[in-house]
């Protein structure tokens, strides 16, 4: 059991470090928001993220529709050796297990 001063403590301390712990992570998530635009004002321009390699001329509703729906339509930024060698470990494993 708390007493009333520890109570008034706990009370008053409780809120506060929850609004700095808030604080860190939105500060976190703008900042890997930042990296992940490229520093780009959102919204984005379809043209910064959908990259048609087809034959056939995207109209604009195309455009919009692949920029905001279709997350397998988005350029990726770039492919480092550490996401082909997990890539591999993973196929290597799944097919050792059989």
């Amino acid at each position: 059991m708390l007493s009333g001063i520890e109570f008034y403590i706990f009370n008053k301390a409780l809120p506060r470090n929850i609004d700095q712990e808030v604080i860190i992570i939105v500060c976190d998530r703008k900042k890997k928001l930042k990296a992940l635009t490229k520093n780009c004002v959102l919204p984005f321009d379809s043209s910064e993220t959908v990259r048609n390699i087809s034959s056939h001329k995207l109209t604009q509703d195309e455009s919009e529709a692949l920029k905001f729906g279709l997350s397998h339509s988005i350029f990726p930024p770039s492919i480092n050796k550490t996401d082909i060698y997990a890539s591999y470990k993973s196929i290597y494993q799944s097919m050792n297990s059989l």
